[in-house]
């Protein structure tokens, strides 16, 4: 009809109030399903998700086509605005299983996903402020400000909170080397490496590091067999590979 079309018109050129009224225009004539969703995409452009959520879900539910990519991310964005989180990550993986190289959908499913991540890291403070959790997460919140004094100050407190959870010794050493290599800083990384292989003996990452430090520590005779077992427990590790083939070389082995 020449509502709808001077609706488009009005729509791509970004005159948004005038094609609402157009697209109005055109369902008091009956049922028009893009007038509907387009109706639907401006009320949500324009903060009245309440009213747009039906439509959007509809329009979602259809077709492939460039109106049902517009309304999932629409549709998607309201519901994290909501904080409908569950039904918001089903439109986003919905969205990525239809159009996985799209870049709106590709941004919109980060927006979700730091959103997501900020609100349960938000609940874990609030709810169980003593966990050992919760001084993990902030040295890993640390250690992205590059501020290791403090990550390895919370690592060792979320230790003695839980000095058997797998994984904090490995985190703590590795601080630990990013806040310096000397001397003392290599002993105790070793020694926190070490700790974490008396937990998980098969920790490939772990025998790794360890032999990083014994090389930085010249004892390339004490690294070579954390080397092999690093190979050996995780075989398409390309870092330990190189290492060891590396190390063979340099002390008159053949890799």
């Amino acid at each position: 009809s020449t509502s709808l079309l001077e609706g488009l018109r009005q729509f791509r050129q970004g005159d948004y109030t005038g094609a609402e009224l157009s697209f109005q225009n055109v369902l008091k004539n009956g049922e028009n399903p893009t007038a509907q969703t387009f109706l639907a995409l401006i009320q949500s452009g324009t903060g009245r998700c309440g009213a747009a959520i039906p439509a959007l879900t509809k329009s979602f539910s259809s077709d492939r086509t460039e109106l049902q990519r517009l309304s999932g991310l629409a549709l998607a964005q309201c519901q994290i605005h909501a904080s409908k989180t569950d039904a918001a990550f089903r439109t986003i993986e919905r969205l990525q299983s239809l159009y996985p190289n799209d870049a709106d959908v590709l941004y919109q499913s980060a927006k979700f996903y730091m959103t997501a991540w900020n609100q349960t890291m938000r609940e874990l403070f609030e709810r169980n402020p003593a966990s050992f959790r919760v001084n993990q997460l902030s040295a890993e919140v640390f250690e992205t400000q590059s501020k290791f004094d403090a990550a390895i100050e919370e690592y060792r407190k979320a230790l003695a909170k839980s000095p058997k959870t797998v994984g904090l010794h490995f985190r703590l050493g590795r601080a630990i080397l990013m806040q310096s290599h000397e001397p003392a800083a290599l002993t105790g990384a070793q020694a926190e490496f070490e700790a974490e292989l008396a937990l998980n003996p098969r920790d490939a990452a772990a025998e790794y590091e360890i032999a990083q430090v014994l090389l930085a520590r010249q004892k390339p005779d004490e690294a070579l067999p954390h080397l092999e077992r690093a190979a050996e427990l995780a075989p398409d590790f390309p870092e330990a590979l190189i290492a060891l083939a590396k190390c063979r070389a340099e002390h008159g082995e053949n890799a």
